[in-house]
């Protein structure tokens, strides 16, 4: 979390997402909180490389312990649908790739199918009953 003592610059990356970068240059960590939710969530700030890209796939492939081929699928079974979104929210949050370049790591998906997939993570994560998503990326900041 961050300390009264540390400053922190404010950038409004989107209008879902307001984030609190660190004026240290040591520290590699965001926070950011979206409106409704209490307190914040650490996300690691990650470059546009394509190793950081394969270890954010890498790393959600075997967390929800589905081949990323399978990801990748029309298939519109609940765990397949929430791992991929899930995975789309980090590409975008986590790198500077644009809504095409997410879609079409998930083969041939439109950009619209990815910012429904973003929507779906944000409203999930500011909703009061639906823990889902928010649980699965609290233990996905952990893990990356």
């Amino acid at each position: 979390m961050l300390t009264k003592k540390l400053k922190t610059e404010r950038l409004n990356a989107s209008p879902f997402i307001t984030l609190y970068l660190p004026s240290t240059p040591k520290q590699r960590i965001s926070y950011f909180a979206l409106p409704g939710m209490k307190g914040k969530v650490n996300v690691p700030i990650v470059l546009n490389s394509k190793l950081q890209i394969d270890n954010i796939i890498k790393t959600c492939s075997n967390y929800f312990r589905i081949p990323f081929e399978n990801m990748q699928s029309k298939s519109r079974m609940r765990n397949l649908v929430v791992a991929r979104h899930i995975t789309m929210w980090y590409l975008l949050n986590q790198t500077e790739m644009t809504l095409s370049e997410v879609g079409g790591i998930f083969g041939s998906r439109d950009h619209t199918s990815v910012i429904h997939a973003k929507k779906s993570v944000n409203d999930s994560l500011t909703s009061k009953f639906d823990n889902e998503y928010k649980t699965h990326i609290e233990n996905l900041n952990v893990i990356l």
